[in-house]
């Protein structure tokens, strides 16, 4: 894959990768509502979810840096440098880690597939290891 310019979408993520005040959460782009308990819990250092160890604000938003880092800042799917968002390809809800290997780059477009049942991401582990997408249905 050669070199890229990484451009805004670079400096964007490398800002709000750096721990900022919580009162800044509203800035964040969410896929569903965060609660009232939920708030105070991130306002106060704690975890994202609660149930089993989980990054906080600040790792979290790292992590997603270090992903899009490796995926050169497009989605695996697409190839699109616009509106990216992190995959879980094993769901946090059934277990799965926040770690970089269950973890891809995905346009929100894309990510919608997903949870759509249109678009499958598997994690491979022969070879030299990585992710599998696969289409299984219309791309729009």
């Amino acid at each position: 894959m050669g070199t890229r310019d990484l451009g805004r979408n670079a400096h964007d993520l490398a800002r709000r990768a750096t721990p900022t005040p919580i009162g800044t959460i509203a800035t964040m782009k969410r896929r569903v509502p965060v609660g009232a308990a939920a708030r105070r819990r991130i306002a106060a250092g704690g975890p994202l979810a609660k149930g089993r160890k989980a990054e906080t604000l600040a790792g979290w938003r790292a992590l997603k840096l270090r992903v899009f880092e490796r995926d050169n800042f497009r989605c695996m799917w697409c190839d699109s440098p616009r509106d990216l968002d992190a995959h879980h390809v094993l769901a946090r809800s059934h277990g799965g880690p926040d770690v970089p290997e269950n973890i891809v780059t995905l346009c929100r477009r894309d990510h919608d597939r997903v949870g759509q049942g249109t678009l499958r991401v598997e994690i491979v582990t022969e070879g030299e290891g990585g992710f599998r997408l696969t289409s299984r249905g219309p791309s729009a």
